[in-house]
């Protein structure tokens, strides 16, 4: 009886909840940002069918109940309620609130009468500090599994690098998101591949925005209306945001192009003249912009630090078009400056254009350096002197040790050999003496810049007045320090100081601009190029046999393979690693390990590239299980069929499972309802798909799997062979791939209908350059190909409804001979069987 009565309530719980969670849905005429009707335009409340955007807080409808036309929706955030009334008066109007009723419209609106309030920015303009942003965010239609988070990003002006921060979204679609700032910046948001839009923040904010993705914008002439039915914001910085909205979506007619001309008369004008010509057609083009900015953003409708931003903005992309196909000799920047820029407050280091005029100030005085130049050399005991007192606390301490030993002998180390000089102090390890003078090189190069800084950054003082454009103009220049593309932007202990001294204004955030490159140099050397050396922390691996030995000692677990492309960007390698985070949380303690592979990049900024992941790397605690793999490996064949674009899976036996959307071949737009932890969950139930059971089936003739030589077949081609492993390709090269060390002989292995394989020879014969000059200098290389059999040929047949990785006969060696270990329609990994 006991027993019945705990079920009874149980279910009485239970079913209480479920009234509580799926409350009576609010009807979808309520639906919408509802704003003020003053004039201002303020977002008051955002209505879902299950969530209410209300007083600053992301609000679950936990009950909702209509009388007479009239809506009473109770409210939960947390352990706070809230009880809000509301109906429809009309089409476009709703009354919120009992009693005294307050008018809402859902459109923009407009009255004569409202002067906006007219806050200014926080001051001091630099404070370090942090802003709240909360969110929610309306779908149309089931939210996609890879759009469970926001990711938001902005421009750290001090470092000149971008940041990126996520959050995920909870079962109601909001998130909340505390972001560290150092000055007003504006924000980017998106939400997986969708982008919401741009916003402004400042230290101290909270932010609420509603973003509603029912409503497009996708019409050639979107309005308004919907403009603000799709995002809107609540909170200290809201009535700017939604007026910048506005701004956003409408200052096409601030797309300033240059002003080109192609008349004969204006080609044969003197050059002053025609640069004249231009100014004043700019200078007139400026001013009616103005005009229509007053007329769209009037005194009643916007704040003045709005319109002010937007006529600065306008007024920055005028003079970048001005510039962008001119000389930029000293009197027109000049010109330019003395027009447009002299007077700037440092409220212009908001604009992300401002910057771009900066650097353009900035590469001018770069280049009229060269005008100043002279002699700078640096003698043997000054430069050790101050690669111990300047650099010896950004390098390692083996780097220090290296270079120590090397410069009691500077008196004789030019006369030796480099062999020589490699197997003394290296021993004999050419990939380290590479990167000690990679180093070594770097430390150099900023000894002579610093003799050319020292005269450019002179000259700003005198050429640039303004103390924001010069604070700006050093600003870049410092950041864009790389010598050659491939150097780490590293800056040295003496631009820092140069920075300061030509930096003092009290408004100027000159001090944190200085410590906080300081730290980035600090944090670069801290995963030094020695990293790259030191396998028990990342391992280098350059064939098939030391990827398949380190794939063994993983024997046991399920392995995810957490591939980085060669090409880094910044955005995409941090993305990845926030949700390679939030995989290693969800799969804790299940027997699953998560190996960060990094592919190689055969270019001369590899090791910029390298270090740049290590960057990341070491920011997040995850210098562990990291591979830095050749790309002609069999993983990076298996990417072809990734799942999330960069994850593959092996099971605990070592094989590699090919995910649902590629062995059942499904379209497109099917694949993303595929995803890594759905595949995932597949392989530690059993359930995983594997080629390599199968392999016969893949070694058969097939017109959509690979090239024929003769008759009907599939043939691979031998690209790679060390130890007991031998990788194919399916492809056959159209010429010799000498990057990667190959000769213009390839292997061959084909597979005929009923035959196991048929052995041959691919040879590549370069033919004569043509006796044509054009053609001498303007066609690429040409191959002639030369197909040979081995003799006899080796072909076996076999029953092919039968396994190729069973014995069945003595005489058909291939089953014996090898295993088949990897296989899918790109690539075959063979193992020759002990």
């Amino acid at each position: 009886m006991r027993k019945k009565l705990l079920t009874g309530k149980a279910l009485l719980l239970c079913l209480l909840y479920f009234t509580t969670v799926h409350a009576a849905p609010v009807p979808a005429n309520l639906y919408g940002h509802w704003l003020r009707t003053d004039g201002s335009n303020r977002f008051v409340i955002g209505i879902y069918a299950n969530t209410v955007c209300y007083e600053n807080e992301t609000w679950r409808i936990s009950s909702a109940k209509e009388v007479q036309g009239r809506w009473q929706l109770r409210l939960e955030h947390g352990s706070k309620t809230a009880l809000v009334t509301l109906q429809r008066k009309d089409s476009t109007t709703l009354l919120l609130g009992d009693g005294r009723q307050q008018e809402l419209k859902n459109i923009r609106t407009f009255n004569y009468s409202y002067h906006p309030e007219q806050p200014s920015f926080c001051q001091p303009l630099f404070t370090e500090g942090s802003a709240l942003l909360k969110g929610l965010v309306q779908w149309k239609g089931k939210r996609r599994e890879k759009e469970n988070y926001v990711q938001l990003s902005y421009n750290d002006m001090r470092t000149g690098n971008v940041e990126y921060l996520f959050a995920d979204l909870d079962s109601l679609n909001s998130f909340s998101l505390r972001i560290p700032l150092h000055m007003p910046v504006f924000c980017s948001i998106s939400i997986g591949s969708l982008e919401v839009n741009n916003f402004l923040v400042q230290p101290g904010d909270t932010l609420l925005l509603a973003f509603n993705t029912t409503i497009s914008l996708d019409d050639a002439n979107p309005d308004y209306n919907k403009l603000t039915q799709r995002v809107s914001f609540m909170g200290s910085g809201a009535a700017f945001n939604n007026q910048y909205q506005h701004y956003v979506k409408y200052a096409s007619h601030l797309n300033i192009q240059p002003v080109k001309s192609s008349s004969s008369s204006d080609r044969d004008m003197p050059v002053l003249v025609k640069k004249q010509q231009q100014f004043n057609q700019y200078s007139k083009l400026y001013d009616s912009i103005l005009n229509r900015i007053d007329l769209v953003y009037p005194a009643y409708v916007a704040e003045q630090r709005v319109i002010d931003f937007i006529k600065a903005e306008a007024r920055y992309r005028c003079v970048l078009a001005i510039l962008e196909d001119r000389d930029t000799d000293s009197s027109y920047l000049q010109k330019m400056y003395e027009q447009y820029l002299a007077g700037e407050t440092p409220l212009a280091l908001m604009h992300g254009n401002f910057y771009k005029l900066a650097g353009i100030y900035a590469d001018r005085l770069h280049h009229s350096r060269f005008g100043n130049w002279r002699s700078y050399s640096v003698p043997f005991d000054k430069m050790a002197e101050r690669v111990q007192k300047d650099y010896g606390q950004l390098l390692s301490q083996g780097f220090m040790e290296k270079y120590n030993e090397i410069q009691k002998d500077r008196n004789s180390i030019d006369r030796m050999k480099d062999s020589v000089v490699i197997e003394k102090y290296f021993n004999g390890n050419r990939e380290e003496a590479q990167n000690f003078r990679y180093i070594f090189k770097k430390i150099t190069n900023e000894f002579r810049k610093e003799a050319l800084d020292s005269t450019a950054y002179r000259l700003y003082e005198r050429t640039i007045p303004n103390a924001c454009l010069r604070f700006a103009a050093n600003l870049k220049q410092l950041q864009g320090n790389s010598w050659d593309d491939d150097e780490i932007p590293m800056p040295s202990l003496y631009r820092i100081a140069i920075f300061k001294h030509y930096s003092q204004l009290p408004e100027m955030p000159d001090q944190q601009v200085a410590s906080v490159n300081t730290a980035q140099a600090l944090t670069l050397a801290a995963a030094s190029i020695e990293l790259k050396l030191d396998t028990q922390r990342i391992r280098q691996i350059d064939h098939e046999s030391e990827w398949q030995t380190a794939l063994k000692a993983y024997r046991g677990k399920t392995v995810v393979i957490w591939t980085f492309n060669h090409f880094f960007r910044k955005e995409y390698a941090t993305r990845a690693m926030y949700e390679l985070k939030k995989m290693q949380a969800r799969y804790r303690g299940k027997n699953v390990v998560f190996l960060k592979c990094i592919q190689q990049r055969h270019r001369s900024d590899r090791t910029k590239i390298l270090l740049q992941y290590l960057d990341i790397f070491n920011a997040h605690g995850q210098l562990n299980d990291l591979f830095y793999i050749e790309r002609k490996m069999s993983v990076g064949a298996i990417m072809e069929e990734s799942i999330n674009d960069c994850c593959a899976i092996y099971n605990t036996s070592g094989q590699a499972h090919h995910p649902s959307h590629y062995t059942r071949k499904r379209e497109k737009r099917d694949y993303d309802n595929f995803t890594l932890a759905g595949e995932l969950d597949s392989v530690l139930a059993g359930k995983g798909h594997y080629y390599e059971g199968k392999a016969d089936n893949y070694l058969q003739a097939d017109d959509r799997m690979g090239y024929t030589i003769l008759g009907t077949g599939k043939t691979w081609t031998l690209y790679d062979s060390t130890g007991r492993y031998y990788l194919y390709r399916s492809d056959e090269p159209e010429k010799p791939v000498y990057e990667l060390n190959y000769d213009s002989v390839y292997h061959l292995l084909s597979f005929m209908k009923d035959s196991i394989w048929l052995e041959s020879k691919l040879v590549f014969h370069e033919e004569p350059p043509s006796k044509s000059r054009e053609r001498q200098f303007f066609s690429l290389p040409r191959y002639s190909r030369e197909h040979k059999f081995t003799s006899p040929f080796r072909i076996y047949k076999y029953d092919r409804h039968k396994k190729i990785l069973n014995v069945y006969d003595d005489k058909k060696k291939l089953y014996r001979a090898f295993r088949v270990v990897f296989i899918n329609p790109e690539c075959l990994v063979l193992e020759l069987m002990p």
